[in-house]
């Protein structure tokens, strides 16, 4: 079993880099694990080596936090925008259909979602008489409501 050896800050925070690049590249904890136990002369356990991948994930966790999720949302909308409008320019409709998917899935602008219409909303209306809530139910049943 190896020995615990305290290392400096500047050491760990490059450990946990380590981990955290990897784990950007889609690495799973048990494949980082590995491969620093194999690789690298750290002379570690294996748990102490998922706590540098731990520290990593709470990384990604306090960036994930600090993301500005409107800023970002526009930023994708203006980038769609831009495929579209180059796409529209050169006669390319397939890629400017597909930018235009993108806009509306992003907004959650599809129609038929939109149109949906869930029952149990429409029958709280209409609990207390009986037989409104019979006519609710076979009009939404005519009407195909999910």
């Amino acid at each position: 079993m190896p020995k615990e050896i305290k290392v400096e800050a500047e050491e760990k925070n490059r450990r946990v880099s380590m981990c955290f690049d990897l784990l950007m590249k889609g690495w799973s904890q048990a494949e980082i694990v590995r491969h620093l136990h194999d690789k690298e002369d750290w002379n570690l356990t294996k748990r102490q080596l998922r706590n540098y991948v731990y520290d990593a994930q709470k990384m990604i966790a306090t960036e994930v936090q600090q993301i500005d999720r409107r800023a970002l949302l526009y930023t994708a909308h203006h980038r769609y925008e831009m495929i579209y409008r180059e796409a529209m320019e050169t006669g390319n409709h397939r890629d400017a259909m597909a930018a235009l998917d993108r806009i509306v899935a992003l907004w959650h602008l599809n129609v038929a979602d939109a149109l949906k219409v869930d029952w149990r909303n429409e029958l709280e209306a209409v609990s207390d008489d009986p037989d409104a809530l019979r006519d609710k139910i076979i009009h939404l049943l005519e009407s195909g409501a999910s």
